[in-house]
């Protein structure tokens, strides 16, 4: 079999392949890019060309991946004593392998972890207040279930349950664990810890499955955009039926 049969074959396979997240909007993503990510010879592969993306038409274009390995390799110089390096990545198969490939020596010794995180963005207010609502009903069952916790232990009880009951997805079974108590930032987060050993019990990985976010980075990015005014993003709200005018 050549190599385009293989690749057409893969392609076919996950077209075929069952989601069962399909409809799921936490999930469902996750699902979706690690089948397209399956599909595809290098995972480790930019974006092709297309009719809303092309090559410049003067001079030349670095492709991403080479980006992202220079990108680490430029963080692996500049962080040479940092005794623990928790790495959160969006859910990008190029991304993922860049890191843990200039990491590996670090990722061995386990001084570095890597999370994959999905996190549902541009929730309404209504929607997080739903989502708070929600989490103070979860604890206060698990507080009438078990009358010796607080409101702190049932959260944390919560959560370990979280980790001992992951959800597997994708091709090659990847296990994650959706955060059932998330804060009103991240109304919705699902984890992935890449740099799964085994040798976590499952207290800490609940520690480390709460801690890690991508709120602080998202909000650093809207500062930025905030500041450069080409960057920014338009707003839409409600009053103007949620329409936008681009200048």
């Amino acid at each position: 079999m050549i190599r385009g049969d293989a690749d057409a074959g893969r392609v076919e396979r996950v077209r075929k392949a069952r989601r069962r997240y399909a409809h799921d909007p936490l999930l469902g993503p996750i699902e979706r890019r690690l089948l397209e990510a399956f599909a595809v010879a290098d995972a480790e592969a930019g974006e092709e060309p297309s009719r809303h993306r092309r090559l410049p038409e003067r001079g030349m274009q670095v492709r991403s991946e080479y980006t992202m390995y220079a990108h680490f390799e430029r963080l692996r110089r500049l962080l040479p004593g940092i005794g623990k390096i928790r790495f959160c990545l969006d859910v990008d198969s190029g991304m993922r392998n860049a890191c843990t490939a200039i990491f590996a020596r670090e990722i061995r010794e386990r001084r570095i972890d890597v999370f994959d995180l999905r996190v549902l963005k541009g929730m309404t207010v209504d929607f997080r207040r739903k989502a708070a609502r929600y989490r103070r009903e979860q604890i206060a069952v698990a507080m009438a279930k078990f009358l010796d916790l607080d409101e702190a232990k049932a959260r944390w009880f919560l959560l370990f349950q979280a980790v001992q009951q992951p959800v597997v997805i994708g091709p090659h079974g990847e296990k994650w664990i959706v955060h059932p108590v998330p804060d009103t930032a991240e109304p919705g987060k699902a984890v992935h810890l890449v740099t799964d050993f085994g040798d976590y019990e499952p207290v800490r990985l609940a520690r480390l499955v709460d801690r890690v976010s991508l709120h602080r980075l998202d909000n650093f990015f809207q500062q930025i955009r905030r500041k450069l005014n080409l960057l920014e993003r338009p707003i839409a709200t409600s009053s103007s039926m949620w329409k936008v005018w681009r200048g």
